[in-house]
């Protein structure tokens, strides 16, 4: 009994010993030149070897990289997508695998890019947790050393080919909008004739959707109760939501005219306040609009609005 035991605890040393050397080796990924991702086409990721630790670390790397890399893919409710049948063949099919050493000192790392759509099966759009498995030892007839990458967040479009230059000339277009330090009248004007315009990339930059998502009490509670995805999901949907006029119709409603009066602020905080005119077929609508606006990095955002009818002329 007693032999048993001390070969039980001297596993779990060797075991221990094990995952505490592949912890000072790091493995890291992220997109490489991030962009609009559609079902079956490319996603280059880049994978990062770091070493974290006080001495130098081997470990060895395929010429094909798949003996080296494993994606796990799993969608929000933590469903595997399945391997492409490339990959799998690779792996499991007796072959000579030319492998080299990689020494890395203390504070080095070494990179390289591989294409997830060679590994993974991602023929439908969707929101996708990513995680790499990075084995560190190849052929050595040794049980594999396994490093657990960051986990990443894939979101996944659907689009039809002709569609897709149109789609990434709008996304360059977004991408070059940038923030100025404007006043908070200057936001609220900015914003206004964005949605004159139906300039909807204009429309979002000064607006806090995540603060605007908030101020339900319902959309709040399940906001707090989601995991970091299922939140990001949450806040496309609204903003989605917002265009398409199913929430938040007083922000997005048209104006035929519109006069800023008043601004009040501190050092961060905002008050703008706008009377409007709507343009109906019979009659005009007043009404008064009242813009909160937080400021953050010198930057000043929308945060919340309220609307008071004027009656109508």
């Amino acid at each position: 009994m007693l032999k048993k035991h001390i070969i039980v605890l001297l596993i779990l040393f060797v075991s221990t010993l094990s995952y505490s050397e592949s912890d000072e080796l790091i493995c890291t990924i992220k997109y490489f030149n991030k962009s609009i991702y559609y079902p079956n086409k490319s996603i280059p990721v880049r994978i990062l070897i770091q070493n974290n630790s006080t001495s130098p670390k081997t470990f060895d790397i395929a010429d094909q990289r798949s003996f080296n890399v494993d994606f796990i893919v799993e969608t929000l409710k933590k469903e595997r997508l399945p391997h492409k049948e490339k990959f799998i063949i690779a792996r499991n099919t007796n072959q000579p695998v030319f492998v080299r050493e990689v020494r890395l000192e203390p504070g080095d790392e070494y990179n390289f890019i591989v294409d997830l759509a060679d590994y993974i099966i991602i023929d439908k759009p969707g929101l996708f947790r990513v995680t790499t498995n990075f084995e560190t030892k190849i052929n050595t007839g040794l049980p594999a050393n396994t490093i657990k990458s960051n986990t990443i967040v894939l979101n996944v479009v659907n689009g039809k080919d002709e569609e897709i230059e149109e789609v990434i000339a709008a996304e360059k277009i977004k991408e070059v909008l940038k923030k100025n330090a404007l006043s908070p009248d200057k936001v609220v004007e900015y914003t206004i004739n964005a949605r004159q315009k139906s300039e909807w990339n204009k429309f979002f930059l000064y607006l806090d959707v995540k603060s605007l998502f908030l101020n339900n009490e319902d959309r709040s509670r399940k906001f707090k109760r989601g995991t970091e995805e299922e939140q990001l999901v949450l806040l496309s949907n609204f903003q989605n939501d917002i265009i398409s006029g199913k929430v938040e119709s007083g922000i997005i409603s048209v104006p035929y005219s519109f006069e800023i009066t008043n601004t009040s602020y501190t050092a961060s905080e905002s008050e703008v306040i706008v009377y409007t005119k709507f343009k109906f077929p019979d009659y005009i609508e007043n009404k008064k609009y009242i813009y909160h606006l937080n400021k953050l990095d010198e930057i000043w955002y929308i945060t919340s609005y309220e609307v008071l009818n004027l009656g109508t002329e």
